[in-house]
C-alpha cells in the first residue's frame, strides 16, 4: 500500500515538540510522503530537522485550524492518484503506542471506504478526525473534493466540529460511503462504575450494590445507570480499556491537559509502560513545557 499523510501541526511556542518528531517516524513507517502543515511560525532549524522526516514542510496563517491545514495540504499534492491511501492527522494525541503498521494491517480486512481509529456519538455519530484513513476511490471521488472545496475559515471550535469533523462523516456516509472504527469500546455497568478509579470505583460500587439498596435512597436502577453513550468521550473516559483491550496506539493530550470527564489517570504512566514502548518522557516534558501539569 502506497499511502500519503497530511499532518496538521500548531505549537503556542512555535516549536515542534519532541512528541511531535517520535509521532512523523511512527507515520514514516507507514506513508511514503509526509507533508507537514504548521500554523506556528517555525525555526529554521526545526524546518531542516523535519525536512528529514517530512517530503514537504508548509507554514500557513492560523486560521480555520486543522481542516484548513488539511485543505492545504491537499492542494500541494500533484499526484494524489498514485496512492492507495490518504492519511489526516494532528499533533492532539501522543504516540504511537503501538506499531502503525498493525493497525493498517488489522484495517486492511476492513470492507470500507474510509476509516479512524475511534469514533464518537456526541451530536451524532462521526469519525474523531485526529486520525482519520481515506481510500483511493473515495479521495478519486467527487464528493469527497466537493467537502474540501467547501472548507472556509472557522473560529469557533464548536463550530468547525458541527460543520466538518461531525459533518465530514454524515457526508460521506449520506453520499454512500462506509466508515469504519478501528479502536472501539462499550462498557458494562460495572466496568463503567470501575473507571472513577480507586477508591471511588469501590466506594461507589459498595455504595450502589450495599448500601442505597439495603437503606431504600436508590428508588430507580436507572438512577444507577452510566449517562448515556452520547455524553461521553470514549478517549476520554475509556482510554485504560482502549489502550488494553483494543491495542489504542494513542492517548489524548486532552485527558492529560484537563481530564474534562473526570476519568482516573495518575497510573497512566504505568499503563504505558506495561502495555507499550512508547517513552513517557515525551509526555512528562511536553505537559512541564505547557505547564498543564501532572508532569
Amino acid at each position: 500500500m502506497k499511502r500519503v499523510c497530511i499532518f496538521a501541526h500548531y505549537d503556542r511556542d512555535n516549536m515542534v515538540d519532541r512528541y511531535v518528531l517520535n509521532y512523523l517516524q511512527g507515520l514514516r513507517n507507514v506513508a511514503q510522503h509526509i507533508v507537514f502543515v504548521s500554523t506556528s511560525r517555525l525555526t529554521d532549524p526545526d524546518i531542516e530537522t523535519l525536512g528529514h522526516l517530512c517530503d514537504s514542510v508548509i507554514t500557513r496563517e492560523n486560521v480555520g485550524h486543522d481542516f484548513m491545514s488539511w485543505q492545504t495540504g491537499l492542494t500541494s499534492i500533484d499526484d494524489i492518484a498514485v496512492y492507495d491511501e490518504l492519511i489526516v492527522c494532528n499533533d492532539s494525541v501522543y504516540g504511537p503506542l503501538y506499531p502503525l503498521e498493525m493497525v493498517f494491517n488489522r484495517m486492511a480486512k476492513q470492507a470500507c471506504d474510509f476509516w479512524g481509529i475511534t469514533n464518537d456519538r456526541h451530536k451524532a455519530f462521526h469519525l474523531d478526525s485526529y486520525f482519520i484513513v481515506f481510500r483511493k476511490h473515495l479521495v478519486a471521488s467527487n464528493p469527497f473534493k466537493e467537502f474540501w472545496q467547501s472548507i472556509t475559515p472557522e473560529e469557533s471550535k464548536t463550530r468547525i466540529i458541527e460543520k466538518y469533523e461531525i459533518g465530514l462523516t454524515d457526508y460521506l456516509v449520506r453520499e454512500g460511503f462506509k466508515p469504519a472504527t478501528y479502536a472501539e469500546y462499550s462498557p458494562s455497568f460495572l466496568r463503567y462504575l470501575l473507571t472513577l478509579g480507586p477508591p471511588w470505583g469501590f466506594h461507589r460500587c459498595l455504595w450502589l450494590f450495599v448500601v442505597a439498596p439495603l437503606s431504600g435512597v436508590v428508588p430507580r436502577w436507572k438512577q444507577m445507570a452510566p449517562p448515556p453513550r452520547s455524553s461521553f468521550v470514549v478517549t476520554y473516559s475509556y482510554w485504560r480499556e482502549l489502550i488494553i483491550r483494543r491495542k489504542m496506539p494513542f492517548l489524548k493530550i486532552g485527558l492529560l491537559k484537563s481530564n474534562p470527564t473526570g476519568a482516573y489517570i495518575d497510573d497512566y504512566e504505568q499503563v504505558l509502560k506495561k502495555y507499550s514502548n512508547y517513552d513517557v518522557t515525551l509526555i512528562k516534558n511536553h505537559l512541564r513545557r505547557m505547564k498543564y501539569g501532572g508532569a
